[in-house]
Parts: structure tokens; C-alpha cells; sequence
């Protein structure tokens, strides 16, 4: 007798949501290093000690889809001091744990009590129309926002289009306010020209990556009956 797929597909489903809420999870990193320090229960626990103020993080994304990342913080006056004392502190400091994980061309620059650090990140994915996506999702960690400022801007006279439910638009940019401290949902932004063509073409792209995701689902589905059929 032939049994239906569908126990199967949601036995798939089950295990696709149970890894990735299990023990073996990844931990949730911030996607601003610097900003990260405030919070003292981040991860990983030995991140150096440091006093912030106040930080902010700002993510442009390029004409060619390359990502340039500046991380912003106003630090205490004894911070500042071991900063520019201490050249092993500064280099912790400036390498903090970050969601991207391998940033390219880092430099950091202290003015007064100022603290900059600017590196670039994965780039974005680019479509036809001038589309283009941005994804917070850099590494293998979980990001997060903590208690600070974010700000993603598109490329050229482009607008953030398809937002995260947890971000508001802004001039065009998708900005997540100082109070939004979960950790995130959905990572992407479509950034598409202004108006109706670009909504739409904004909207096209990112319901064709959803249906990539459940194809790959699908797929996943078939071999596993595949190899049920043959085993049996």
C-alpha cells in the first residue's frame, strides 16, 4: 500500500525548525562589534571590557553590490585613554565579535572619544532593474541588534522597498531604532528604484527566493522518499 508523503514532509519540517532551535544552535553575535561591548551578557562572554555611551552602525551598499560596514561609538574619557595606550586593548577592541565574521580592509580610528571602525562585508546580491539584496546573514552566527542604531542605505537613487518586520523605512533606508533589542527575523532588505516598477520588481525577487527556499525543501522531501522506497 502506498502511504502518503505528507507525514513525511512534516517530519522534515519538524526537523528543519528543531535544528535550528536546538542546544546546537548558533548564539545570536551583534552585527555592530563595537556596539556589542555595552551589552556586558554578549557573546562570547570574554569580550573586552569597554565603556559605551552610545553607538550606531551604518551599512551602505555599493553600485557594484559591495557592503561598506561603520560602526560608530562614543566611549568613556578612561576608555579612550587605554585605547590609545594600550595597542593589544585597541586591537581587541577594534576586532570584536561581529556577525561578519571576516571583515575585508578593517581600519579604526579614535577622535577625542570617538571610536570608528570601517570594513566591508559580504556583498550584495544583484537583479535585473537594479535590484539588489542585502543580507545580514554573514556567517554561521545568529544576528542580532542590541540597544543601538542601524541604518542600511541601497545603492545609488535606490529605496529599501521589502523590509524586516522589526525595521521601519526611513528616507529610503531601513533604519532599526535604539529600541528594538530582540534578536532578529527575517535578515534581508530589497532595495529597487523608487515607485510602482520598483516595488513591484522588489517584490518579485524577494517571493522567488521564498520559493527557492521551499523547493530545496521539496527536494530534500524527495530524496528522503527516495531512499525510503529503496530501502524497503
Amino acid at each position: 500500500m502506498r502511504r502518503s508523503v505528507m507525514p513525511l514532509f512534516a517530519l522534515l519540517f519538524v526537523i528543519v525548525i528543531a535544528v535550528s532551535v536546538g542546544s546546537g544552535a548558533p548564539p545570536p553575535v551583534d552585527v555592530c562589534g563595537i556596539c556589542g561591548l555595552a551589552d556586558d551578557g554578549g557573546y562570547p562572554p570574554d569580550q573586552p571590557d569597554a565603556t559605551i555611551r552610545n553607538s550606531s552602525l551604518t551599512v551602505t551598499v555599493g553600485d557594484d553590490g559591495t557592503t561598506r560596514w561603520v560602526e560608530t561609538a562614543t566611549v568613556s574619557e578612561e576608555t579612550a585613554e587605554r585605547l590609545r595606550r594600550e595597542d593589544r586593548y585597541r586591537q581587541r577592541v577594534t576586532e570584536s565579535t561581529r556577525i561578519v565574521t571576516r571583515p575585508e580592509n578593517l581600519t579604526a580610528t579614535l577622535d577625542g572619544q570617538q571610536l570608528t571602525v570601517q570594513y566591508r562585508g559580504k556583498s550584495a546580491a544583484q537583479y535585473p532593474g537594479g535590484v539588489a539584496v542585502f543580507d545580514f546573514d554573514q556567517s554561521s552566527y545568529q544576528p542580532s541588534i542590541g540597544a543601538y542604531r542601524v541604518t542600511v542605505r541601497g545603492l545609488g537613487e535606490t529605496v529599501a522597498h521589502r523590509i524586516p518586520d522589526d525595521s521601519e523605512q526611513q528616507n529610503g533606508m531601513a533604519v532599526w531604532p535604539t529600541e528594538v533589542t530582540d534578536n532578529l527575523g527575517r535578515t534581508t532588505v530589497v532595495f529597487a528604484p523608487s515607485g510602482p516598477i520598483g516595488a513591484g520588481l522588489a517584490y518579485i525577487i524577494e517571493t522567488r527566493l521564498r520559493m527557492v527556499v521551499v523547493g530545496l525543501l521539496l527536494a530534500i522531501a524527495t530524496v528522503g522518499l527516495g531512499y525510503r522506497r529503496t530501502a524497503q
